[in-house]
């Protein structure tokens, strides 16, 4: 009688474990990233900036986002915000902050209701870029914030900062890191986005993983210009994957910022996350189909390797007694998968561990606090979140429609965005 597992659950426990081992890797490589520092930005290009923030609904930090956009330790930029109405309750809040900043150079403009093929984003980010045209030198930046992303005074300096080497780095980039906001620390599903946000930021680093995103992402006008942009965003409802094409089809690299991490604090109930986390991974399979499938396969293997280790370990010790096979045999029937357990077990609390010495660079102490109940789920709790995960992945496998702002969308196609009544 054979004692070794079947050769199919072998090779799939090896994956398994080499998967969590590299995973591990990428994380490290990403902490030795983010404690790097950023270069200056040379004294002989020091390109004018316009800082591009659509914004719609009085969200509850954008006072304080306006702020640190008028605050920037950069010279030469000016602070562009775009809001479809002036009867929107963001109109007042961005309007009266502006005013307290005099000598920063701003602009706020009302674009008008999107019509029914087009994205509220993407319309007010359009709206931007016509005004910024005319006068726009091919040398100039245009970055893009998100109103519920608020950055420090360093950001402009460090997202611009890259795209100063010439030739090097068509698009920047940073990302945000989910923190569960004081008094909701202790909510589960707050926890679950900050970890599930967490494990995709981590993926940041080498030039070929990176994509942009929208909160956080810088390029020169001239790129802009050479790849259509403005024309690019027409009717499309997520605007950082089309800008990462962009860059892509012309040879462009994205470049990851680690100090362009923003801390973005967040609450969620079940609805509002699992609304959240469709609208992110459908977009990634509408607008990234490749990066969708990745993520679907390696989540795949994941609870595979898990499920099938773990219940052949279970059959081995409730149906097989040392008395009959001899205690020999079942050691060696349990040999091999309690190993790659075991591997798995190691590579997940080193992967957190790196983690938490990783934001421990970025972020201070009170933001740590805050984050210290996601980080157990991360190095205990890695099963359950990732069962979560796929479970979000797999969601966004059916249909193409998606809630944004209490508004219902449907996405036929990459470049068509349809608004849904009711």
């Amino acid at each position: 009688m054979s004692t070794d597992p079947p050769l199919i659950l072998t090779l799939l426990w090896i994956a398994w474990a080499t998967q969590a081992v590299l995973s591990t890797h990428v994380v490290w490589f990403f902490s030795l990233r983010v404690r790097g520092r950023s270069r200056p930005v040379p004294d002989h290009d020091h390109p004018h900036a316009a800082v591009i923030m659509p914004v719609k609904g009085r969200d509850e930090h954008l006072q304080q986002t306006v702020e640190m956009l008028c605050r920037q330790d950069y010279d030469d930029y000016r602070v562009v915000i775009v809001v479809e109405s002036q009867d929107d309750p963001a109109y007042a809040v961005v309007r009266d902050t502006l005013a307290r900043f005099v000598d920063r150079r701003s602009d706020l403009l009302v674009s008008g209701t999107p019509v029914a093929d087009e994205g509220p984003k993407t319309h007010n980010q359009i709206c931007a870029m016509d005004h910024l045209l005319p006068d726009a030198d091919d040398r100039d930046v245009w970055v893009f914030a998100d109103s519920d992303a608020v950055p420090d005074n360093t950001w402009l300096t460090r997202m611009i900062s890259p795209l100063c080497r010439k030739g090097r780095y068509g698009v920047t980039t940073g990302y945000r890191w989910l923190i569960p906001q004081d008094g909701d620390t202790a909510n589960f599903w707050t926890q679950m986005a900050s970890v599930i946000n967490s494990s995709v930021a981590c993926m940041f680093g080498q030039t070929w993983r990176n994509h942009a995103w929208g909160g956080s992402m810088a390029l020169r006008v001239e790129l802009a210009r050479r790849g259509d942009l403005r024309n690019r965003f027409v009717g499309v409802l997520c605007e950082d994957y089309v800008l990462d094409r962009m860059a892509r089809e012309l040879g462009e690299k994205v470049r990851f910022v680690p100090q362009g991490l923003i801390a973005s604090q967040a609450r969620f109930t079940r609805r509002s996350f699992f609304e959240f986390a469709h609208r992110q991974y459908l977009f990634t399979r509408v607008y990234r189909p490749g990066l969708y499938w990745t993520a679907l396969g390696l989540m795949l293997l994941y609870m595979a390797g898990f499920v099938s280790a773990w219940s052949y370990l279970a059959w081995v010790v409730l149906t097989q007694r040392p008395a009959m096979i001899g205690f020999p045999a079942v050691m060696a029937m349990i040999g091999f998968p309690a190993v790659m357990v075991l591997s798995v077990l190691v590579a997940n609390h080193l992967r957190a561990w790196r983690r938490r010495c990783a934001i421990r660079h970025v972020f201070d102490e009170p933001v740590l606090d805050q984050l210290r109940a996601a980080m157990r789920w991360d190095r205990w709790g890695t099963v359950v979140w990732m069962t979560i995960h796929l479970l979000l992945v797999l969601r966004a496998l059916c249909g193409r429609r998606l809630t944004w702002r209490g508004t219902r969308y449907r996405i036929p196609a990459p470049n068509r965005t349809q608004r849904l009544e009711g």
